[in-house]
């Protein structure tokens, strides 16, 4: 199966692969050009679009701003095979999904010359929305297709 990279990965995207079982496969997601997940980490598909929905049905649970001096503090948002090397956190504020992310110090996969620094990033709450209404549709259309 190929690769298939909905979004821009300058703002936003979610990119996958199928596995062996279409309901398995491989996903990152992008931030700023950089990327999060990992390339070679099976994960059910199901239980990715559960965390991207999480984040959008918690959007009054989670940080209205950022009060944490340190990640010890933060809640996780982000968890599951593919990211398990790295620490998210989000906060939602002016109509925007706020990302800070890291990767684990010492990560289970390589990453090479991945920033070993927190990074951040915003993205709108309107097109991270259509993205991942897009990740729904695009894994419903490839399964019909492999009816």
């Amino acid at each position: 199966m190929e690769t298939i990279i909905l979004g821009s990965k300058e703002i936003f995207a979610i990119q996958y692969k199928h596995g062996q079982n279409q309901k398995l496969g491989y996903v990152r997601f992008w931030l700023n050009n950089i990327y999060l997940g990992a390339e070679h980490d099976e994960v059910y598909f199901s239980y990715m679009q559960g965390e991207f929905r999480h984040i959008l049905n918690n959007k009054h649970k989670l940080f209205e701003s950022f009060p944490y001096a340190d990640y010890d503090s933060a809640e996780d948002i982000l968890d599951g095979e593919s990211f398990d090397d790295f620490f998210i956190v989000g906060f939602f504020s002016n109509n925007k999904i706020n990302f800070v992310w890291k990767l684990e110090e010492k990560p289970h996969f390589e990453y090479p010359n991945y920033p070993t620094e927190a990074l951040m990033a915003s993205v709108d709450i309107v097109y991270f929305e259509r993205i991942i209404k897009e990740f729904d549709k695009s894994l419903l259309d490839t399964s019909q297709q492999l009816l």
